[in-house]
């Protein structure tokens, strides 16, 4: 059984000004796949925070984790240059199948500057804070996550 993580990166989730329902879609989706939760908490849009909790997370061994917000355009945006801070490996396909999957349903999902990393055997995915976006995500990883955590884990051996 693989293990996850969710991640909220919102200014106005983590001051309780807004639910986290993209974070809640992603727990709850994941854990229908047979995945074993292990954190689900929410940040604030700051890269110092995100960076450390991403490098923590993923020196614990999480299979997978998953993040919420802080992909768009504005300044407060920085989930991406967080992830990248700490990255081993760049996993530039499934930010690519994500963009243009959402994109047939709206043209704004272009503007998602997510990205996909590895940090040691984790894979860490930005996922916009957008129910539509979460859930576009989440129909895009259905069918390969566990193949590419199995490759990472040297548990596929398919290849």
């Amino acid at each position: 059984m693989y293990t996850f993580a969710v991640l909220t990166c919102s200014d106005t989730a983590f001051s309780g000004k807004r639910d986290d329902t993209s974070g809640k879609i992603l727990v709850a989706a994941f854990e229908a796949l047979g995945f074993a939760l292990t954190h689900h908490e929410i940040t604030p849009d700051d890269p110092d925070i995100i960076a450390t909790k991403l490098s923590s997370w993923s020196d614990d061994s999480i299979n997978l984790i998953l993040t919420t917000g802080g992909t768009g355009l504005s300044e407060r945006d920085v989930t991406p240059e967080a992830t990248m801070s700490i990255a081993d490996q760049q996993v530039p396909g499934i930010q690519e199948a994500i963009r243009t999957y959402g994109q047939t349903k709206t043209p704004f999902a272009i503007l998602s500057r997510g990205v996909c990393v590895i940090k040691s055997k984790t894979l860490i995915i930005n996922l916009p804070g957008s129910e539509g976006g979460v859930r576009d995500g989440i129909e895009v990883l259905e069918p390969i996550i566990s193949h590419a955590l199995g490759q990472l884990t040297n548990h596929d051996r398919g290849h």
